[in-house]
Formats: structure tokens, C-alpha cells, sequence
């Protein structure tokens, strides 16, 4: 992490981090902020959340606002397909496996 105090960022608002829709593996999870540059990799802001108990519980609610929004967002679908339907089910599942892997870092640094 950098020495730096963290600046306001408008992005982020100082936390240095942000919860992404990884468009490759279509699931969400921390990323950086590329804008204030506060960690100097992903996996840096989520070693940092994983420290930080109230951060990572902040996390946690931001995984599932996510995950339930974009479940909402399915529902409402007029047509959703087969392969959609799976597509999404995926996505729910690799993102919550994310907010699961933040957590059990979070457990082995105790």
C-alpha cells in the first residue's frame, strides 16, 4: 500500500477500492481504484478488506446489494433464456464465492 493518507477520491470516496463486475469472469469483486491508485493491485485492497473487519463487513453488504440487484434484474427479464438463465446463475455463484474467499482470508489472519 502507499504511504500516502488516502486522498477523496470521487471514484471510490477514499476507500481505495471498489466492488467491479469482473467482465471476464462475469462474477463481482474487489478491484482497485484505478483512479486514486490507493493499493497498487487487486489483490492488495482485498488482503486490506480482509484485515479490516468493519471494511470487510462493508464489503460483504456490497457483494450481496450486488448480487441481489442484478437477481432482480433477471426476474424482470420478459425473456430470459435457457443459457441466460445459467449464464446469471453462474455469476451469482462465482460472486458470492468471492465475497466467501474475502471472508476466509479475513478468518486465517486472526
Amino acid at each position: 500500500m502507499k504511504s500516502a493518507p488516502p486522498k477523496k477520491c470521487g471514484a471510490c470516496d477514499g476507500r481505495g477500492w471498489l466492488l467491479m463486475c469482473n467482465t471476464d469472469e462475469a462474477a463481482f469483486e474487489i478491484q482497485r481504484c484505478d483512479a486514486c491508485e490507493r493499493f497498487s493491485s487487486d489483490p492488495q485492497a482485498q488482503e486490506f478488506i480482509a484485515r479490516n473487519k468493519s471494511t470487510l463487513v462493508e464489503a460483504l453488504f456490497e457483494f450481496c446489494d450486488a448480487v441481489l440487484a442484478d437477481a432482480a434484474r433477471a426476474v424482470n427479464e420478459k425473456e430470459l433464456s435457457h443459457t441466460g438463465m445459467k449464464c446469471r446463475m453462474k455469476m451469482i455463484r462465482d460472486s458470492l464465492q468471492n465475497a466467501v474467499d474475502l471472508h476466509s482470508k479475513h478468518k486465517a489472519k486472526k
